[in-house]
């Protein structure tokens, strides 16, 4: 009886450590494309803030980068980020006209 009680005790342990597996897994692979998409939006405003074009498009192998200037204001920039999983990020900033970013927001 005190051996099945042990084989029972392991049998769990190991089935904490699998999950526990997977869990840290799922966690890396999001922080993978939490980074990914924070270098594409990196990269997004180093071209608008170069450039200053009114709308642009950069496809890279990990994902797009969408940018639009926004209408109602004139150094105010909207980008997207996509992930070629379909994982997106939006953010929102500001270039004054000597190319200076002075305002970074990230949502809708």
């Amino acid at each position: 009886m005190p051996t099945l009680f042990f084989l029972l005790l392991l049998t769990l342990y190991l089935l904490w450590q699998v999950d526990y597996y997977h869990r840290e897994q799922a966690y890396l692979h999001n922080q993978k494309n939490l980074m990914h998409l924070e270098n594409l939006l990196h990269i997004g405003v180093q071209k608008a803030v170069t450039n200053h074009e009114h709308d642009f498009f950069i496809r890279l192998p990990i994902g797009d980068v969408l940018g639009e200037r926004l209408e109602d204001s004139e150094g105010t920039y909207k980008l997207k980020a996509t992930l070629r999983n379909g994982k997106e990020r939006v953010a929102t900033f500001t270039v004054s006209p000597s190319g200076e970013m002075l305002h970074y927001k990230e949502g809708d």
